[in-house]
């Protein structure tokens, strides 16, 4: 789905950090940490700043806006990491094990949902 300003509020405000939430009847936690989920709060949501998210059934998290340049928004669950160089799915080699490739693929397109690689 897409971003609805609408449903985008502060909980709290102090010394330039703003704790917000956000709800999406529509969106799990892993659609609204997408990159380009949030570009459309460019104006509001700022470095640092932290977003509780509610989505669809019981998914939730607690995220950090990690970036935000030229109208681009990029959150993250934690603050130790810099975006990493995208990884090549799981390919190659004597002995093909389908559900491990399966598994290891599965574990990359979670890093890029979160930021941690390049998608």
């Amino acid at each position: 789905m897409a971003f609805k300003s609408a449903n985008l509020s502060v909980l709290a405000y102090a010394n330039g950090f703003t704790f917000w939430h956000y709800k999406s009847a529509e969106d799990t936690d892993g659609d609204m940490t997408a990159a380009g989920y949030f570009d459309g709060a460019a104006d509001l949501l700022r470095p640092g700043d932290m977003l509780a998210l509610n989505g669809a059934g019981d998914s939730a998290a607690l995220v950090r806006v990690s970036s935000n340049r030229k109208g681009n928004v990029g959150v993250g669950f934690t603050t130790d990491w810099e975006t990493q160089a995208a990884v090549a799915d799981a390919a190659g080699g004597e002995t093909v094990d389908a559900e491990a490739r399966s598994a290891v693929n599965a574990v990359i397109r979670a890093l890029e949902r979160v930021g941690v690689l390049a998608a």
